[in-house]
């Protein structure tokens, strides 16, 4: 019984091991594969082996970290590799719609500022997924790997079952309705 639980368990350590790891990068970057074997308390065989892995999938990249006053080849550090990952941001407002595509260090990528009619037969929810696609299709060679896509609007959501409506905007702006799966 304990052997057939043993292979999960092994996976998991590794799993966070290497989500550990990508954090101390992510916050301590460049960082140097001796560093991170110091700060994550693993040996340097378990660091190489996870760095290798973040580098083939293109999490982490490599770069050269000088030193003032050092002498020799200078040390290689890793950073996280911001450039190959996007999100797509959406911020909705009255009457239109703002898309907009960054990269993980939110470096602008492109974007693009649509009108949204308040009035329209098609529901408010295919409507916006309309809009996206659209800007996938105009953009695709910009595109790299899509990690997010955060929504953004004035206002709060009311849960379908206490509003007739999904959403509510400010007082100034008008409640739209979202189509109902």
């Amino acid at each position: 019984m304990v052997a057939d639980s043993q292979p999960g368990h092994i996976d998991q350590i590794k799993q966070t091991n290497a989500g550990a790891v990508y954090r101390l990068i992510d916050q301590l970057g460049p960082v140097s594969r001796i560093d991170l074997s110091r700060f994550a308390q693993l040996a340097p065989a378990s660091i190489t082996k996870i760095v290798r892995e973040m580098l083939e999938a293109h999490l982490v990249q490599e770069t050269e970290i000088q030193e003032p006053g050092s002498r020799g080849r200078p040390a290689v550090g890793l950073m996280v590799e911001t450039e190959a990952w996007h999100y797509l941001s959406i911020r909705i407002s009255r009457g239109e719609i703002h898309l907009a595509l960054r990269d993980l260090s939110s470096a602008l990528v492109v974007e693009e500022q649509l009108e949204l009619a308040l009035q329209h037969v098609q529901p408010f929810a295919s409507r916006l997924l309309d809009q996206v696609d659209q800007f996938f299709i105009r953009h695709q060679k910009k595109l790299e790997r899509l990690t997010a896509i955060a929504v953004t609007m004035p206002g709060s959501s009311i849960p379908s079952t206490v509003s007739s409506t999904g959403c509510r905007f400010m007082k100034t702006l008008r409640t739209c309705r979202w189509a109902k799966s």
